[in-house]
Order: structure tokens, then sequence, then C-alpha cells
């Protein structure tokens, strides 16, 4: 697609500013020229380049490894020149839609999610706790694996998902926990998450929030060899959920989110339960059950690790 001449109007027309963008965003759009519109929504847009989707999202929404955040002027909404199929250009100072400019991307500062400084099982085992105070199940929402919170039987109301989700988890946890027979751990990896991906409504399926849970937690944690493992496993089953799932799952393969779950992580990490409680209150406002799901995951590693110390090789949870 050539670039139109429009491209080079004036940064300060685009009815949009760029405040921040996430680490995969950036890998995606540097350098590119062109990409179209994929889908739109309330709070924000996606566009495709060269394959890959990027998120461009109102800040209210939340940062993201995904997402280019953006501030509206007054009066004039950038998203309103989004439409499905429209051409995007891009430059290194714009972001153009159907040769209009629609978002200033410069400055773009890039966004790094939080880190645990310093964390231990000790450390670990109080953040576990803690949330046993701040989640409990009548905040669960009525669908979606958030019951799994609290170990691989699910604790609750059974949903849909609870119950396809079973088997998976299960033997997900059992894999963490080491009873899976080395010879046949690719197996029974690929049909896990075979089973959970696409599993469930919405732009981001339960299972696939659950999944990206666990990525960003192995990889956040220092636990590479088996970060490696699961994500080899979702790669290969991408093709099971629709694009928007497929762009985060890409970024969690990656050990990054966005920044609700960074923050739930950390808090759980170093113990902090006032901090957890507030991480917790964010996390309701990811999705429908989004949240929740993520969540659920990143716990299963947490409580696997809890259980055995030698997942994590190079980091300090040892003690």
């Amino acid at each position: 697609m050539p670039l139109n001449g429009s491209l080079f109007a004036s940064s300060s027309e685009a009815p949009g500013q760029g405040l921040q963008i996430g680490s995969f965003a950036r890998d995606v759009i540097d350098g590119a020229r062109s990409g179209r519109v994929t889908a739109v929504f309330e709070r924000s847009g996606y566009i495709e380049i060269d394959g890959h989707w990027v998120c461009v999202a109102n800040v209210e929404a939340g940062y993201n490894a995904v997402t280019i955040s953006v501030r509206s002027s007054p009066g004039n909404d950038w998203l309103d020149y989004f439409q499905v199929g429209a051409p995007v250009g891009i430059t290194p100072s714009l972001l153009s839609i159907s040769d209009c400019p629609a978002v200033n991307l410069s400055p773009l500062m890039p966004w790094s999610p939080a880190v645990a400084q310093s964390w231990s099982l000790s450390t670990l085992s109080n953040g576990l706790q803690a949330l046993t105070k701040w989640a409990p199940d009548v905040r669960l929402p009525s669908d979606g694996l958030g019951q799994y919170l609290y170990g691989s039987e699910a604790i609750g109301v059974a949903t849909r998902e609870s119950d396809a989700a079973s088997s998976a988890i299960t033997s997900l946890t059992q894999w963490l926990r080491g009873v899976v027979d080395p010879t046949v751990e690719s197996e029974v990896l690929a049909r896990s998450v075979r089973t959970l991906i696409g599993l469930g409504p919405g732009l981001t399926p339960s299972g696939d929030d659950f999944l990206a849970g666990m990525l960003i937690a192995l990889s956040v944690c220092g636990a590479k060899h088996w970060q490696h493992q699961l994500a080899n496993a979702v790669q290969g089953a991408l093709q099971g959920t629709g694009s928007v799932s497929q762009t985060h799952l890409k970024a969690a393969m990656k050990g990054e989110g966005g920044e609700a779950f960074h923050q739930a992580l950390v808090a759980l990490m170093v113990g902090e339960g006032d901090r957890l409680g507030s991480a917790l209150s964010a996390l309701d406002w990811v999705g429908h059950t989004s949240g929740w799901d993520g969540l659920a995951g990143m716990v299963t590693v947490l409580r696997g690790i809890t259980d055995r110390p030698s997942l994590v090789l190079d980091g300090c949870c040892l003690s």
C-alpha cells in the first residue's frame, strides 16, 4: 500500500495524542509504513500490520503490551476515524486513517509492566494467603474460570467453562508439580492447550486468558524452561481462537500483558496485601471475566512454585 501525501501533514492536526506504547505494539509498528483497520470497539480499535494486530485504545482502558494508548483532543475523538477495512498509514510521528491524520505518535513513551524487585517463597506465600481475603467466592463472576483461583478443583458454582476446562487445568497443575511423565509432557501440554484455546465467549475467551496468565507468570518468575514448553504448545494451537485473542497470547508468550495483570502478579509475589486489594479492583474492569480468568492462570503457576521451588532456576524464589 503506497504512502499518501497527506501523511506528511502536520501531526498537530491529529485528534489523538499517543502517550505510551507496549513492547509488542512497538515491535510490530517499528519500520512499518501501512496497514488496515480490522476491528473497532467502544474504547479501542485494532490495526493489522504484516499479519500482526495492534490495539489503539483510549488511555482510560489501561496500558498493555499490545496497545498504543491515546488521549483525545477536546471535542474531537480520534476513534471516529476508525472504520473496519480503512487503510492505515504510518510514519514515525503520525498514524493516519483513510488519508486523515488520526493519532500523533510523537512523542510516544515506551510502557513497561511493573516488576517485583525482590521476592521469595515467604513473600509469595503471604501474597497467596492475602488472596483469600481479597477475593472471596462471592466476588467471582458467575461464569468463566475464576473459580480456579483456589486450586485445580474449582470452588463455587460450576460454570460451562469450568466444567469444560477441568481435565486440562488438572493436567497443567500436575505438569507444574512434576508428576507428569517427562516422555509424554509435550502430548499432555498440547492436549490441555487445545482444550482451553477458544474456550468461552468474547474477544479473549476464558481459556485463552487462563493460558495467558500462566505464560506471563512463568516468564516473570523466571521459570524459563516451563514457559518455553507451554509457549510452544500455545503457538501450535493459536489458530483455534480469534485474531484479537491471538494478539494477546503472542504478547503473553513474550511475558507481557496488561497493566492490571502485572500489578496483581507483583503484589502476590512480594506479599503486599494492601497493594493486592487495589490490583484486584482494577482486574474487575478487565473484560467480562478476563481479569479473573487471567489471574486464575497466574495463581495456578504461583501455587505450583510454592509446591515445587525448582521451577524457578535463575530467580530469587528459592528460599
